[in-house]
């Protein structure tokens, strides 16, 4: 039942272009929680490897091939080869076709013993191969840094993410969680070996999820009692949290241009216990002037995408095409320049993405500042602590006289 569960899923990714953490959030609800695990690791590791499995039977098949039998044919092999998982299983996978003469084709690739076929790493195509990334992508990348650099954004790759969670420091200590088997990784954020979502603490706004280094770019703001935050794209929700919990700011207003998102931000910041925040659902090229112009501190969380979380959302780099990135650009220029246009002088504004895109980050920043000299950079970050931890960029402006 799993396995079927997670050849589903795949084959909606891979070949209808849905999204992974939709699907299973749906799916996982056929399935009590103790066979979850399987169907997550399946998704996810064919999801971080598919490249690199289909390179492990490509002269096995013809071109051509039904792409479902190339999917059930990663799912078997990552089991054997990532998991350790013995040739057994490789019936259970069989079973799951109808027809008989599909029953035996698979077969026949799945009774061969196998060790792990590595590609050709001197050549792009090989390393796109053994990254399992896009070509478009991998080059992409590899222009814009330098090898090691490169090295370590590749080897990043093959990290398991964790959940990382925001102690809320209105509600509660870290005396409060310790019989939640925390590990404390610095005065705001930890992890649990635990699956924390359902425990008493986390319905009751003890914590709540944001990761490890998400929960480090409001810092750059230098908020200090007073100001007036604005935070213009939002949801969830966790960077206007994150500045609410520790400075006494006078007024605080967070949009996201979808209501939805919106409300569930209201809704979480009723829970955590900061009142009722302000809440504006608006599209931040368009939002009030006078609105932007109040903020003594402005937190740009572009959209983007994603290069960053590649780990924990492994199926961008299926969905992701050269032009989308083009657009992307288009939109971040867009808020940045009615944000640079309205906000006051001396304002601190910080720009983020979770992206590694440099075009997205380093050069859209440059950019700006050469066509608005009255901005100045004061810092550039890239945030790459921890193995586990998604990556993010940040960078820090304000407006000189």
């Amino acid at each position: 039942m799993e396995r079927e569960i997670a050849y589903k899923i795949l084959c909606e990714v891979l070949l209808e272009g849905k999204y992974a953490s939709l699907q299973m959030k749906k799916d996982l609800k056929r399935l009590p929680k103790e066979k979850r695990g399987l169907v997550t690791e399946l998704v996810n590791g064919v999801l971080r490897h598919f490249y690199l499995l289909c390179y492990q039977f490509k002269d096995e098949i013809k071109e051509g091939t039904d792409k479902r039998y190339v999917i059930l044919l990663c799912m078997a092999i990552y089991e054997r080869l990532f998991l350790h998982k013995q040739s057994y299983t490789s019936n259970e996978y069989v079973s799951i076709l109808k027809d008989k003469h599909d029953r035996s084709f698979i077969n026949a690739i799945l009774r061969k013993e196998r060790m792990l076929k590595e590609p050709d790493m001197s050549t792009d195509e090989g390393s796109a191969t053994y990254y399992s990334l896009p070509l478009w992508l991998y080059k992409m990348l590899k222009a814009q840094y330098d090898k090691k650099m490169l090295d370590i954004i590749l080897d990043d790759l093959s990290h398991t993410p964790e959940v990382f969670y925001r102690i809320n420091h209105q509600k509660a200590s870290y005396l409060d969680l310790e019989h939640l088997d925390i590990e404390v990784l610095n005065e705001d954020s930890f992890t649990s070996k635990r699956n924390l979502i359902e425990t008493k603490e986390f319905l009751e706004g003890y914590f709540y999820i944001q990761d490890l280094n998400s929960a480090k770019i409001y810092k750059e703001l230098d908020l200090k009692k007073g100001d007036v935050f604005l935070d213009l794209c939002a949801a969830p929700g966790s960077k206007t949290f994150n500045a609410l919990e520790h400075v006494d700011i006078s007024d605080a207003i967070s949009n996201d241009m979808n209501p939805k998102r919106a409300k569930l931000i209201k809704d979480k910041a009723r829970e955590l216990g900061f009142g009722e925040l302000l809440v504006t659902s608006t599209d931040a090229r368009a939002i009030d002037p006078k609105i932007i112009r109040r903020a003594d501190k402005i937190l740009i969380d572009a959209p983007c995408s994603g290069l960053g979380v590649l780990k924990r959302k492994p199926d961008i780099r299926y969905h992701l095409k050269p032009e989308d990135i083009d657009d992307l650009i288009v939109l971040q220029r867009s808020i940045l320049e009615h944000t640079l246009e309205a906000m006051k002088e001396g304002a601190i504004l910080v720009y983020s993405t979770c992206t590694l895109d440099t075009k997205e980050n380093s050069r859209m920043i440059k950019n700006v500042l050469k066509t608005h000299p009255e901005m100045l950079l004061l810092e550039e970050k890239l945030y790459l602590d921890h193995a586990c931890a998604d990556r993010f960029y940040s960078a820090k402006l304000t407006k000189s006289a």
